[in-house]
């Protein structure tokens, strides 16, 4: 990426961009950081353990998760040229993707749905150019865009009028499970907390979010995870294990099993000497319910 150090500390920034005829690739282990993939022109197809994920068209966007196996190749005559972005940053650590409903592994955007052509044209025309040259301000245009559409996938997946709101009930067992994720939390407590049965609690998770209460809690904490491994380099990976209420040997498997890497080799490749910048974006699970209560 072009440009100055300063940019590794933007909320959502691009780590690479390129312009290429895509003829196949194959990932098994997946790739460690987000990708979206644009198709210019021809067409190809998304694999994921030998199950097709559909063709992929002129227009179409791709959003693949970190850790997740796929492989993806041409098919027809026509050239399949794409360009690819890998992005990341405090925010996206900070779990943005989860909150904005954006943690499945694989999503294609089709072009006939996407409501918002012009705004994707422009990030990706911008990305196919020699990105090592980009200036300051290309690499701000270009964050700037690549939020953008982050927020135009959420608002593609759920239109307003079908916009996942979580219960009164089911905020208040998130705003519990942020404030005690160090904690041995049941279901049979959140239910307490909810004033509901355990049955109710996850049949309303799955509705809202298509996870059980364990796997939206396991994954407040492997995002916290990732945030502490970020911004607090003085902790041990164990003492950051306690603190998410995983243990060291829970975090490790999870946090290989979802993002492809240990949190050491996460630590490794992410850290930056920047300090974080706090007050950039309203990122938190707290702030995000304060989102659904108004």
């Amino acid at each position: 990426m072009g440009s100055t150090q300063q940019i590794k500390n933007f909320p959502v920034h691009a780590y690479t961009a390129r312009h290429i005829q895509n003829k196949g690739v194959s990932r098994p282990n997946g790739f460690p950081d987000w990708q979206f993939i644009y198709t210019h022109s021809g067409s190809g197809v998304l694999v994921n353990n030998g199950r097709d994920g559909g063709k992929i068209t002129a227009g179409d966007v791709c959003l693949i998760r970190p850790g997740f196996s796929h492989e993806y190749r041409q098919i027809g005559e026509e050239p399949w040229m794409i360009t690819y972005i890998t992005f990341g940053g405090q925010a996206i650590a900070d779990g943005l993707m989860d909150m904005l409903f954006l943690s499945e592994p694989l999503t294609v955007f089709k072009s006939s749905r996407f409501s918002n052509q012009a705004l994707l044209e422009e990030l990706f025309n911008l990305a196919r150019t020699e990105y090592a040259e980009h200036s300051y301000a290309d690499d701000l245009i270009t964050n700037s865009l690549l939020y953008k559409i982050i927020i135009q996938c959420r608002l593609n997946l759920f239109p307003r009028e079908e916009a996942v709101t979580p219960s009164p009930e089911i905020a208040e067992t998130l705003r519990y499970m942020n404030a005690h994720l160090d904690k041995n939390v049941s279901a049979e407590e959140l239910a307490l907390m909810a004033n509901i049965s355990v049955f109710s609690l996850y049949k309303r998770f799955k509705r809202a979010f298509g996870l059980t209460p364990w796997e939206y809690l396991t994954g407040l904490r492997l995002e916290q995870a990732r945030s502490l491994l970020i911004s607090q380099p003085e902790m041990t990976i164990r003492e950051i294990s306690r603190v998410c209420g995983l243990g060291a040997a829970g975090l490790h498997r999870h946090f290989k099993s979802r993002y492809g890497l240990t949190p050491g080799e996460y630590r490794e490749k992410n850290i930056s000497p920047l300090v974080p910048d706090k007050n950039a974006l309203p990122v938190n699970v707290s702030e995000a319910l304060e989102v659904y209560d108004h």
